[in-house]
């Protein structure tokens, strides 16, 4: 029973698309990309004085300046943590390889 008022509600949906006032395929639908005229209700290009241009662009590469140090420093800092934590690694694995061989020394010298 419920397929059928499944099936009712999509014929009620589709009788109600008959009736609107949208275009039946979705082409219809785009704005055409490709015109020769200037579009009148969107923003146009405004000109500024070159001073004012180059100073945005200066604070632009100031701020890309500080962001590549700052991001240097975090580089550095993971690579010396990287580096004290390798290094820690070897040290205990020497100290392992260590007791292991004084272990067989002492078994080998007890046979």
């Amino acid at each position: 029973m419920s397929k059928r008022v499944e099936i009712t509600s999509q014929q009620n949906h589709n009788k109600s698309l008959l009736y609107s006032n949208k275009p039946k395929f979705k082409e219809d639908l785009r704005e055409n990309i490709h015109k020769d005229e200037m579009p009148l209700d969107g923003i146009l290009f405004e000109k500024i004085p070159e001073k004012k241009f180059n100073e945005v662009i200066e604070k632009i590469r100031y701020k890309a300046r500080l962001e590549n140090i700052k991001d240097l420093k975090l580089l550095v800092i993971s690579i010396l943590l990287t580096l004290f934590i390798i290094f820690l690694f070897v040290e205990k694995v020497e100290e392992e390889l260590k007791n292991r061989q004084n272990q067989s020394t002492l078994i080998l010298g007890q046979r």
